[in-house]
C-alpha cells in the first residue's frame, strides 16, 4: 500500500506541475495578444462598437468576419537633383588652356590693299539690268511703233505672194500643160559624155545636130 501511495503521489505531483506550466504559458500568450490588440489602432467598425464609455459592451471588440484592408501610401523615393556640369567644365577647360598654348596669327608687316573685285562685278551686272529696265520703260512706245512697221512689211510681202499665186492660177492653160508633159515624155535625153569626155550640154547638141 505504501508503494502504491507513493507512486500515486508522484504521478499527481507531475500532473500538477504540467498543468501549472501550461497555465502560465497560456496566461502569458493571452496577455501578449491583448497587449498587441490594444496597441493596434481600431478600425471604423470597431470605433462604432466602442462608442459609449458607460456601456459595459463598449469595452468588447467583436471579431470581424472579413477584416478591412489597410491602405498604405507608397514610400517616397528621394530624388537627387544633379546640377549641370557646365560651369565646372568651363572652369576646368580654362584651367587647362594656357596663354603659351594659344595659336595667334602672324602680325601683318605691311598694308594690304583690299580689292572688292567680286562686288564690282555684281554691281556692274545690277547696273546693266537697271539701265536696261529703264531704257525699256523709256522706249516702250518707240519700239512698239518699230515692231508695228516690221509686222506691216511682213504682211505686205505675204499679200503680194498670195496675189501672184492667184494670178498664175488664172493664167493656167490645161492644153499647154498637157503638151509640155508629152514633149518631156517623148524627148530623147541628151547624153552628158561625148567620146568618153564630159562636155557641156550645148557642145553635145552641136555635135548631135540638135538645135
Amino acid at each position: 500500500m505504501n508503494s502504491s501511495g507513493e507512486s500515486y503521489g508522484a504521478t499527481s505531483l507531475v500532473e500538477n506541475f504540467a498543468n501549472l506550466t501550461l497555465g502560465r504559458s497560456s496566461v502569458a500568450s493571452r496577455k501578449l495578444a491583448t497587449a498587441s490588440r490594444d496597441t493596434r489602432e481600431p478600425c471604423p467598425v470597431e470605433r462604432f462598437w466602442m462608442v459609449g464609455s458607460g456601456n459595459p459592451l463598449s469595452q468588447l471588440r467583436l471579431p470581424l468576419r472579413n477584416p478591412l484592408k489597410e491602405i498604405r501610401d507608397v514610400p517616397k523615393i528621394p530624388i537627387n537633383i544633379i546640377e549641370p556640369p557646365g560651369q565646372r567644365m568651363l572652369t576646368e577647360i580654362n584651367s587647362i588652356v594656357r596663354e603659351e598654348r594659344e595659336i595667334k596669327l602672324p602680325e601683318m608687316s605691311g598694308i594690304v590693299e583690299k580689292h572688292a573685285v567680286r562686288l564690282i562685278v555684281i554691281r556692274r551686272k545690277k547696273m546693266k539690268k537697271h539701265k536696261l529696265r529703264k531704257l525699256r520703260k523709256k522706249m516702250k512706245y518707240e519700239w512698239a511703233k518699230v515692231r508695228q512697221r516690221r509686222e506691216m512689211r511682213k504682211e505686205k510681202a505675204f499679200r503680194a505672194e498670195i496675189f501672184a499665186q492667184i494670178k498664175e492660177a488664172e493664167n493656167f492653160s490645161a492644153e499647154k500643160y498637157v503638151e509640155e508633159k508629152l514633149r518631156k515624155a517623148t524627148e530623147t535625153p541628151i547624153p552628158r559624155f561625148w567620146k568618153n569626155r564630159r562636155l557641156p550640154q550645148f557642145i553635145i547638141k552641136q555635135k548631135l545636130g540638135i538645135k
